[in-house]
């Protein structure tokens, strides 16, 4: 019997010991992972990014030539001023084929911004949705769930958009926890229903801001996933305003 335990005692610690082993394996591969996809997004905004001109509004410029020439199907960059948010926003024609892909096509768990496939691309639909990962390391929308802070938000009060013909300030009126489901989720925004889309998300906002409505006005929103409960989705919405 003292045998018995202890050789069960024995086995009990060699399969604990082996799952540690597996767990620190798993573990490293996941931040070697997101460590070589951060890399790559890096070099790729190196190679086409630049830094503001004096006679440009936007505070970068980007070489859409040479980044067509990466992948045509990216139709925008967007930017973040002081956030990880610097990246290249793609469109296909599902909203699952960029959910696990890099721009050149390879696997990445990170995925890349893209455009709803129901969206025209050019930013000129009453709202344009981009979804991303909402990844743990801060890449991609990682960190639009810091808009939940009022602080966060009055440091981060606007973004940039620029495609091969225009340059748009996304100048953020709302952020706010849905259901994917919702009625908020859904395109095409009709005319009719742009108040009260912008005025649900209003009322459900994380933030406070400075927003008065104007029927002509266009919508970005940018989605991702949130962990509150099942389907939820932490959307961030701003107006398009070009410059």
């Amino acid at each position: 019997m003292k045998n018995y335990k202890t050789h069960l005692l024995i086995f009990l610690k060699s399969v604990l010991f082996t799952a540690a082993v597996i767990t620190l394996a798993f573990s490293s591969y996941k931040l070697y992972s997101y460590n070589k996809e951060q890399d790559y997004n890096e070099k790729v905004a190196e190679k086409v990014v630049s830094a503001r001109l004096p006679e440009q509004t936007a505070p970068i410029s980007v070489n859409f030539k040479e980044l067509k020439q990466e992948n045509n199907d990216i139709i925008a960059w967007i930017y973040c001023e002081g956030t990880p948010i610097n990246y290249p926003v793609v469109q296909a024609e599902d909203n699952s084929y960029y959910l696990s892909r890099r721009i050149d096509g390879a696997y990445s768990a990170s995925g890349t911004l893209f455009a709803d496939c129901l969206n025209k691309g050019d930013f000129t639909d009453n709202n344009t949705i981009i979804y991303g990962h909402n990844m743990k390391n801060n890449t991609m929308f990682g960190t639009l769930v810091k808009y939940t802070n009022q602080q966060y938000f009055d440091e981060h009060k606007q973004m940039y958009i620029l495609t091969p013909d225009r340059q748009y300030k996304v100048r953020l009126v709302a952020g706010a926890t849905v259901n994917g489901t919702s009625p908020i989720c859904k395109l095409p925004l009709e005319n009719e229903y742009k108040d009260t889309f912008v005025s649900e998300l209003i009322k459900k906002s994380t933030f406070k801001a400075d927003y008065m409505f104007s029927p002509d006005d266009k919508f970005v929103m940018l989605s991702t996933c949130s962990y509150s409960y099942d389907d939820a989705r932490y959307v961030l919405i701003g107006v398009l305003q070009e410059i």
